[in-house]
């Protein structure tokens, strides 16, 4: 009978009713979703960016391993859904390019430790010294395959982070989203270091690091990155006004638009704002010089961007520009007095022994300028090679990624993978500059980039796994809302 009866009432509703409670239902459904997607899928790759750091910085293998198949299996989850609720993500011929150049690049790595599909000429000479002292080898390219297998395993896992990221951000609402969980993340374990340090707990710094803010991480330099790819990230937040600002009228006084521009610093972008007070606190607290110059680099290729894009007065920019360089050096007088002396220290070191790697690492490209040693095998290229009289150390990485990955890879390798990351780059910056509208993703990707390869010519904190994650997500997030057919 109740049945009945409501069944009659919806009858008797008028049709506005029906398509109001309809239009309810239907928000519900997409606010539930991403893209057609579950929701859950967001937030487990969340979870899983926020995970990542905790065993410091997922440098443990176990930690990497578990971190690729995360991402492999959330990937798989994406394609299962995906063919089911018809998605089919604009996919710009940038990425396709890229794409088969680091399919090419994979191939190569695995054909580095196959025997038997390469010329015997091509592998590396220890391997038929080994067999002529009676030892059971089979000769390849790599000079260990197990650690090539590592190392393309890590390659894939970042490139499938992208991926993700990519997909998910199609719309705007779920890449602002995305992008503010990482904000908070990155911040999160930025305070931790800091009330570490702090408290002198020191849970997972080296002995080499005690007066220094690490956080989860055993390096202070991959913190650095770590932290100022946030600082990346709430940058762009806090300049994203400038970034569709109008231009003010010319008989505005420069008084009334600085009390404009700070209150809406202060009111619209206050926890932006208050992340990136614990960001550079931490970043400077690192006492990282790459990390220190890094950022530096990043932040004047940002403001360059949002120079060249803003529509807002021209004395509008330079007080931004002025205010956020007075704000660095305010904090580097108060905090930074380690950093600065290790500044000072670098004239009496003569510039430590990392350019004697690099010398050796140049040497060992001119022997080997085509084929490589092995993708992940530089520690065997520092052993086969290093002089005992040059008394630098054991080095098992270069301090530079762009020498050890031309080392390991080979130069042809190489520069596929360098070619890759150039042209999501360049759509990055595409995105930042010819975008009316959502400037703030391509942005944040491109900023993450420069800040990346710069810190990469000193140190390698692209090879950790907290950094590598976090950063292809920042750059798929950005490469997915730089074209125009990405959703609002």
């Amino acid at each position: 009978m109740s049945t009945t009866t409501a069944e009659a009432d919806d009858d008797t509703e008028p049709p506005v009713v029906r398509r109001s409670r309809s239009s309810r239902r239907e928000q519900r459904r997409r606010r539930s979703s991403t893209n057609g997607l579950p929701r859950p899928l967001l937030y487990a790759t969340v979870a899983l960016l926020a995970l990542v750091p905790l065993p410091i910085g997922g440098q443990p293998d176990w930690a990497a391993s578990l971190a690729a198949c995360l991402v492999a299996g959330l990937l798989l989850g994406w394609c299962i859904i995906a063919p089911g609720r018809s998605l089919q993500p604009h996919v710009p011929a940038v990425l396709v390019v890229a794409a088969l150049l680091i399919a090419g690049v994979s191939v190569w790595s695995l054909l580095q430790v196959t025997p038997g599909f390469l010329p015997e000429a091509w592998s590396h000479p220890i391997w038929a010294r080994a067999a002529a002292a009676g030892l059971d080898v089979e000769g390849v390219v790599s000079l260990n395959r197990s650690a090539s297998g590592e190392a393309l395993m890590r390659l894939l896992a970042a490139c499938g982070m992208f991926l993700l990221a990519f997909v998910l951000a199609r719309r705007e609402a779920d890449a602002r989203l995305l992008l503010a969980c990482i904000l908070a993340i990155i911040t999160g374990y930025a305070a931790f270091g800091l009330v570490d340090q702090l408290l002198a707990w020191r849970l997972a710094e080296g002995v080499g690091f005690r007066s220094t803010v690490s956080s989860t991480f055993i390096n202070r330099n991959h913190f650095a990155t770590y932290a100022n790819l946030g600082l990346v990230t709430a940058l762009g937040f806090i300049l994203e006004p400038l970034l569709r600002g109008r231009s003010e009228a010319a008989e505005e006084k420069l008084g009334r638009r600085i009390a404009a521009a700070i209150t809406l610093v202060l009111e619209e972008r206050r926890y932006p704002l208050m992340a990136a007070v614990i960001l550079l606190l931490a970043s400077v607290g690192s006492n990282s010089r790459g990390g220190f110059l890094s950022l530096l680099g990043a932040a004047t290729f940002i403001l360059l961007l949002v120079l060249l894009v803003s529509r807002v007065r021209p004395a509008t920019k330079l007080w931004v520009i002025l205010a956020g360089l007075a704000a660095l050096g305010l904090v580097i007088w108060l905090t930074g007095a380690n950093l600065l002396e290790r500044f000072g220290a670098l004239e009496l070191e003569g510039g430590g022994s990392r350019p004697a790697a690099w010398q050796m690492t140049l040497d060992a490209i001119r022997e080997r300028p085509l084929l490589g040693y092995g993708h992940g095998a530089y520690v065997e290229i520092f052993f086969l090679r290093h002089d005992v009289a040059m008394g630098i150390g054991v080095f098992d990485h270069a301090h530079n990624d762009w020498l050890q990955t031309a080392a390991e890879l080979g130069l042809p390798a190489a520069s596929a993978l360098w070619l890759a990351q150039l042209l999501l780059f360049g759509l990055c910056v595409h995105g930042a500059l010819a975008r009316r509208r959502r400037r703030l993703y391509p942005l944040v990707g491109a900023g993450a980039a420069c800040l990346v390869a710069l810190h990469a010519v000193t140190d390698f904190s692209l090879l950790i796994p907290a950094v590598a994650l976090t950063f292809a997500a920042l750059f798929g997030i950005g490469c997915a809302q730089s074209t125009a057919k990405s959703r609002g």
